[in-house]
């Protein structure tokens, strides 16, 4: 997997970035791609348990906007998450994103598919 990260990087198409506290790595938050054409990109996120509820990645997703808008030029950003996991659509939700929809069964994960609600937010939409 490292190895497809380091070549998305190289190809200025995304990266993936750990998330480090106390020298350990308890979470990852990344660009899935940048479709530099339409000024589009796709953030995803994870964070252990245990780190979960302290507002981390509330934070470290603003940041990442923040970097798409302000640095990369971009004007939309898209969050996926699936519906049944509350506290990964709380973070779109909380940081002015819209809803535009549910995948059914988009994605493939232990053993079963799961909805994904689709979130975007555009440049335009900043406070």
């Amino acid at each position: 997997m490292i190895p497809s990260w380091l070549q998305k990087f190289a190809d200025n198409n995304g990266f993936e970035a750990a998330i480090i506290k106390d020298g350990n790595i308890f979470g990852m938050i990344g660009l899935h791609y940048i479709d530099w054409w339409n000024k589009t990109t796709e953030i995803g996120y994870w964070l252990s348990e245990e780190q979960q509820g302290n507002g981390i990645m509330t934070r470290t997703v603003n940041s990442l906007i923040q970097h798409c808008f302000n640095e990369l030029d971009l004007n939309r950003i898209i969050i996926r998450a699936a519906s049944e996991n509350t506290q990964s659509c709380a973070i779109p939700a909380r940081l002015g994103f819209i809803e535009e929809g549910i995948l059914r069964e988009a994605q493939f994960l232990h053993g079963k598919y799961h909805d994904l609600v689709h979130y975007s937010k555009l440049r335009g939409d900043q406070k």
